[in-house]
């Protein structure tokens, strides 16, 4: 009598710790993809040669360093859709059972342009269905999860480039030269005036 009340449980029960551990697999599997997908694309963004000769591609040409890449920005978003499609691809249509590969995935990937510093961010939200029901319910479990990675673009040769072009056009720019003299006739003032009461 009691095994009849028992078995069922337990072998319920073992079952969702199943696919539940088959679900958080699932995850971590996705958590890695993501964080690859970030370093991928940051070190796509800080050297555009790495992406010509990446394993698998052909390249046809390297005479292509796009400067200040992180400002006119075409580079960057074909890079960002490379990554969200590459991702997008790895996620889909993989799973240990079947009926619980991830569906409903939407990725992205986004490069972050915080004037002195850079970021690289892959993203995706996806769902796991859990092959059986909760006690007492209709609907088949839904599990919605989403893996994120923010990883620093490190291009100091870029950093400098772009200091050097902001300080020539300060440099060529009439207005801001009138505005430093004006600023240094200030400061030459208050400098005599200190001086001069000592």
């Amino acid at each position: 009598m009691e095994a009849t009340f028992v078995f069922p449980i337990i072998f319920l029960v073992i079952f969702f710790l199943i696919y539940l551990g088959n679900a958080y697999y699932q995850k971590s599997r996705i958590d890695n993809y993501v964080t690859l997908a970030a370093l991928k694309g940051a070190s796509y963004c800080a050297d555009p040669f790495m992406k010509e000769f990446a394993p698998g591609s052909v390249a046809d040409k390297n005479d292509d360093i796009y400067p200040y890449r992180y400002y006119l920005q075409g580079v960057i978003r074909g890079i960002e859709n490379d990554i969200k499609s590459e991702l997008e691809q790895k996620i889909s249509g993989t799973g240990f059972f079947a009926g619980m590969e991830p569906g409903s995935v939407s990725a992205n990937a986004d490069f972050s342009n915080n004037i002195l510093y850079y970021t690289f961010t892959a993203d995706a939200g996806y769902t796991i269905k859990l092959p059986i029901k909760m006690l007492g319910s209709k609907d088949i479990y839904l599990l919605r999860l989403s893996s994120r990675a923010e990883v620093p673009v490190n291009d100091v040769s870029e950093f400098i480039r772009n200091t050097d072009m902001a300080i020539d056009y300060l440099e060529s720019s009439e207005t801001v030269q009138n505005a430093l003299k004006k600023v240094k006739e200030a400061f030459d003032k208050v400098k005599s005036f200190i001086g001069g009461t000592e």
